[in-house]
């Protein structure tokens, strides 16, 4: 999730700045490959902005507009941020990652049947152990685990930094565990 927050003394010229803003955004994050259904406003907020030492007087507006962009590619992730924030956003949060519903199929079924071959060998090896002999697989359960990457803090992310500070962005997707386990159960013989 990216947008703008921009104060300013009217509504109109609130609205017009962070409409601005976020339309050149909007329109370089296309240029760079991001398709335009995978851009999708998510908040667009106007609100009054209170002195309320002078008891509560309006002294101008907020407008409050995000974006929540998907982007396919995490070699355009870093890109997407610093030319986002170097376009004027300034609330940036929100970052996840997931798996596509067909890719995290294919790679549950590979965990499956890892996870069966796995128990069916020790099985194998704890009936041998304990002097038994196992006969046909009569039920099969499981269980599925997905650990996410851990999502970067803003400032790990160099975002809200002084100036000096300040780099390009370096958002790591890290890799994303899939466990299944499985319970067998076998007749005895």
């Amino acid at each position: 999730n990216l947008g703008i927050q921009i104060n300013k003394p009217t509504v109109e010229a609130a609205q017009s700045q962070a409409n601005e803003k976020i339309n050149k955004i909007t329109n370089e994050l296309k240029k760079q490959g991001i398709e335009e259904k995978y851009i999708k406003t998510i908040n667009y907020s106007v609100y009054p902005d209170y002195d309320y030492r002078a008891g509560q007087k309006i002294i101008g507006y907020n407008v409050n507009i995000t974006l929540k962009v998907k982007v396919k590619d995490f070699e355009k992730i870093n890109k997407v941020v610093d030319t986002a924030t170097a376009l004027g956003a300034n609330q940036i949060g929100g970052l996840s990652f997931t798996i596509d519903d067909e890719k995290l199929e294919e790679l549950k079924m590979e965990a499956r049947k890892q996870a069966i071959a796995k128990a069916k060998n020790k099985a194998k090896e704890i009936a041998k152990a304990g002097g038994i002999k196992i006969g046909r697989l009569v039920n099969i359960s499981e269980n599925l685990v997905a650990y996410p990457p851990v999502p970067l803090t803003a400032r790990e992310m160099g975002i809200g930094c002084a100036p000096e500070e300040k780099t390009t962005t370096q958002i790591q997707p890290g890799e994303s565990e899939i466990t299944i386990s499985v319970i067998l159960s076998y007749e005895t013989l």
